[in-house]
């Protein structure tokens, strides 16, 4: 199941200044922990879930064109 978050342009920023000098393997760790620790899960959604998506949105790799 896909997801759609309204990510803050902060978190997004704060990840794509982290993806200037990090590995994405390394961003995508961060992203993880980041999910597992301060983000609150719903019905039908998964840390990774959340993970994959905001990683898409660090990396441009956006499935809708709303941002």
């Amino acid at each position: 199941m896909g997801v759609n978050i309204n990510w803050n342009e902060d978190t997004i920023d704060h990840f794509k200044f982290m993806s200037n000098y990090s590995s994405k393997d390394e961003v995508f760790d961060a992203i993880t922990a980041f999910v597992e620790i301060d983000c609150s899960i719903e019905e039908g959604e998964s840390d990774e879930d959340l993970a994959i998506e905001l990683f898409g949105k660090v990396y441009n790799n956006e499935k809708d064109s709303n941002n």
